[in-house]
């Protein structure tokens, strides 16, 4: 699986905060701003959408995925 294929597997709203954060390069305030989320959500999409796609694609690629407590 590719990254775009991963990307597609998350739900809009959280796509849209990753992508704006890691290809747009914007900040998370930027991001709540122009989305009109509020900046505890636009942070808490980056996170667990991070955490989703290193998941979905190490499993890709076979190899086990660190759990990290929050």
């Amino acid at each position: 699986m590719d990254l775009d294929r991963a990307l597609a597997t998350l739900k809009d709203p959280v796509r849209l905060c990753i992508v704006l954060s890691y290809h747009e390069g914007n900040t998370h305030d930027e991001i709540a701003e122009f989305t009109g989320m509020s900046l505890g959500t636009v942070k808490s999409h980056i996170r667990r959408g991070t955490q989703r796609l290193q998941s979905i694609l190490a499993a890709y690629q076979g190899r086990p995925t660190e759990e990290k407590s929050s």
